[in-house]
């Protein structure tokens, strides 16, 4: 009976660890074959350099959000050396965008759809924002 128990016990504290765990999937997109709504987006974000992030009222595949570095602006001589993206488990993403002195210029887009509703917030290079506060992409 007591292993009974101990099992019992170790699988629902195991369910539980389970259940914070974000079920997300990332895709690194072409800007120019965004669809009409990203796009405009982008064009409203696009004047000044920095890291945006949008997301798409809930769909079929899950919650929806963009991540659009742009650094395509020559003024800050900065330029994208690389963006990870990861869960900490903890119904959070975390993203860390690290930049590098550069003439050149570039941006980049990610698109990362969550594919239950357990996303509480997304953590950017150690910044909290909570996923009701992010701007919704029309």
């Amino acid at each position: 009976m007591k292993k009974l128990l101990s099992l019992f016990i170790l699988i629902s504290i195991f369910a539980t660890g389970c259940s914070s765990i974000v079920n997300y999937s990332v895709k690194e997109l072409d800007v120019r074959s965004a669809d009409v709504n990203v796009k405009k987006w982008i064009e409203s974000n696009g004047k000044a350099n920095g890291i945006y992030i949008g997301r798409i009222n809930e769909s079929e595949e899950g919650n929806i959000y963009y991540l659009y570095v742009n650094y395509k602006n020559p003024v800050d001589k900065k330029s994208i050396d690389s963006v990870s993206i990861d869960s900490n488990g903890k119904k959070s993403i975390l993203i860390d965008v690290k930049l590098r002195p550069s003439d050149q210029v570039n941006e980049k887009l990610f698109c990362i759809t969550v594919k239950d509703k357990s996303l509480e917030k997304i953590v950017l290079n150690g910044e909290d924002i909570t996923t009701s506060s992010i701007p919704i992409i029309e």
